[in-house]
């Protein structure tokens, strides 16, 4: 064959290689409008993200001047867009915030729409007890992730004047709070023996705790004005306690004490007696998780965290004992088959494993998340000391779990003292049990009612800690393959943004409390409370 026709051949055959290849790719497009109006909203960032080949990947694309955008040459597979523009949030439907979508070879989807809705705010001013305005008070607003656009921050500072405004907030219902700075400092000693009362964090109107606070509606592109917060005065309170097994060689002053809170962060406080006791003053009233702590050549030794609640009263008598940080070595034992991740559909990673420390105080702390071995073996190491539950991203339940021969009493593994060695073995079996019921309001059944399953011992941003449903026409809903454990359950304010800050006080009256076995089948009947 001549040569110039073997070249021919080759570049014919790169050529109906290439356009193979091009036809498998595929394409969305579509626009970005205003939620509440249905108008294009221009220069709006658009992103489409994926897996291939078990790793993340981002397109994005702006909008035009007719809010149109389309994103092209993509892999197959399943992608999730969203769209985000300054003064706009995506509502949530079906859930999450944006739209899922599946992507066949050689598919171009150009139907795609996208909503944001515009931001709302809330103004107010903080006063004192007797009416008086007060200048550079902290106000914060408690929510789940999405309480503001991702450049507005969700916290303010009163004015000269006691004003404050909070912007950049999507539609709901949010709880505010006032935050005046807290000084450490026992009360002053009066010869009359009265106590010194102070201003403390108060939530709006004028309430202690989260419980008795109002939650207050903000709707979209709208300022809600006259959200005054009157700081309440009590007397200062005290916090004290021991703490036991500060290493040789280390300087009381060096010992710290730690408040951890979903709604005030950390809040710090140095130094113990040559005993070990502390008595600490003026803590912002609120639940925390409270842990005492040491540096000790280049590694920190601390205590298990202790849940408390602080508010009029003292809280006396915490023990907080520290634990050199240690290591969990075990594996995990599965009763079947399918009680084993799988491989997800759409090409991403596997589903991972970790400990999670018990408490719902302040963020999730544990080992870092790993894949599943093919011997299921894990080791955990510089693990801090304290309850830990076992988490995982498939769907399946835990059947026990023992700490050398000491059986755990369902998922909660108590090391707060640490392992002794001992190693832990996990036994996890398939996920069986199912939730039944009918969503009822004053006037009947109610179609089309979000249900929702939470098991409230796991940070809520971990796999198989929510589940969610949606009623049908004649009020009833069902959740399968629910994985055993305690669980709430309940149907929430559709509007409602505080949900995932964790609480769930707010539905004690509708709240119904469910513990899930390995299998069959739970019936129960949720109320829904009216619209206002």
């Amino acid at each position: 064959m001549p040569r110039s026709s073997a070249i021919l051949i080759l570049a014919a055959a790169a050529t109906v290689w290439a356009q193979s290849a091009e036809d498998k790719l595929v394409a969305v497009s579509g626009t970005v409008v205003d939620a509440a109006t249905g108008a294009p909203i221009v220069r709006a960032h658009v992103t489409c993200d994926g897996y291939q080949a078990g790793k993340a990947q981002q397109f994005g694309a702006l909008t035009n001047s007719e809010g149109k955008f389309s994103i092209s040459n993509l892999p197959p597979g399943t992608y999730q867009l969203s769209a985000e523009r300054i003064g706009y949030v995506a509502p949530i439907e079906g859930g999450t915030p944006g739209l899922r979508t599946t992507l066949r070879e050689g598919e171009k989807k150009s139907d795609v729409k996208l909503k944001l809705e515009r931001t709302g705010a809330i103004l107010g001013r903080v006063l004192d007890a007797d009416n008086n305005p007060l200048e550079g008070v902290r106000v914060i607003i408690e929510s789940g992730a999405r309480a503001s656009s991702m450049s507005v921050p969700v916290s303010a500072t009163t004015d000269e004047k006691g004003q404050y405004r909070l912007g950049g907030l999507a539609a709901g219902k949010y709880r505010v709070r006032a935050m005046p700075t807290a000084l450490p400092f026992p009360p002053e000693v009066r010869i009359d023996g009265s106590e010194e009362p102070h201003s403390v964090a108060t939530y709006y109107p004028e309430s202690l705790t989260s419980s008795g606070a109002t939650r207050v509606q903000v709707r979209s592109a709208i300022d809600l004005t006259d959200i005054d917060i009157r700081l309440q005065r009590i007397p200062k309170t005290r916090v004290s306690g021991m703490v036991a097994g500060i290493p040789d060689g280390v300087r009381p002053q060096t010992v710290s004490i730690s408040f951890l809170s979903n709604g005030a962060g950390r809040q710090t406080f140095n130094g113990v007696d040559a005993n070990g006791a502390f008595q600490l003053w003026n803590v912002t009233p609120g639940k925390y998780a409270v842990s005492a702590r040491v540096s000790m050549q280049g590694r920190q030794i601390q205590s298990a965290p202790v849940e408390v609640e602080i508010a009029r009263d003292h809280v006396d008598g915490l023990e907080l004992r520290l634990v050199p940080a240690f290591e969990v070595m075990g594996k995990i034992e599965f009763e079947g088959d399918s009680a084993r991740p799988k491989p997800p559909a759409n090409g991403g990673p596997m589903p991972r494993f970790n400990l999670q420390m018990a408490s719902q105080i302040g963020p999730s702390t544990g080992g870092m998340p790993m894949t599943v071995t093919e011997d299921a073996s894990f080791r955990f190491a510089n693990l801090q000391p304290g309850k830990y539950r076992f988490v995982y991203g498939w769907r399946a339940s835990v059947r026990s779990i023992r700490l050398g021969t000491v059986e755990m009493e369902g998922n909660l593994i108590d090391l707060t003292n640490g392992t002794g060695g001992a190693p832990l073995t996990v036994v996890l079996g398939t996920a069986e049990a199912e939730i039944t019921g009918i969503v009822r309001d004053e006037k009947g059944p109610v179609a089309g009612a979000s249900v929702r399953l939470v098991n409230t011992g796991i940070s809520l941003t971990t796999s198989n800690a929510t589940f969610s449903a949606v009623t049908g026409a004649d009020g009833r809903f069902r959740l399968v393959n629910v994985p055993a454990a305690k669980y709430v359950l309940f149907s929430p304010d559709e509007d409602d943004r505080t949900l995932w800050a964790g609480n769930f006080e707010d539905y004690a009256d509708v709240l119904a409390e469910v513990e899930v076995g390995i299998k069959g089948t739970i019936e129960k009947d949720l109320k829904r409370r009216p619209k206002k």
